[in-house]
């Protein structure tokens, strides 16, 4: 079974933002009839993904530390 139209909307929208290439707001823009759909589960991954990436400094760790 091929997949639905908000599938291929989410799954390129997905793509786009982890690649850095578009943001949620442009995905939002793009695909208004699945906007309101699309919106929870971009900002999601786009949280998720990006706080995985978050490495916190030196000085916040000292501070954490004492």
């Amino acid at each position: 079974m091929g997949m639905t139209e908000f599938e291929k909307a989410l799954q390129d929208c997905l793509h786009e933002v982890e690649e850095g290439r578009s943001s949620v707001e442009d995905c939002l823009r793009r695909y208004p009839n699945y906007a309101q759909q699309l919106e929870p589960v971009l900002l999601t991954s786009a949280y998720l993904y990006y706080g995985s990436k978050a490495r916190p400094s030196q000085a916040f760790k000292a501070r954490v530390r004492t």
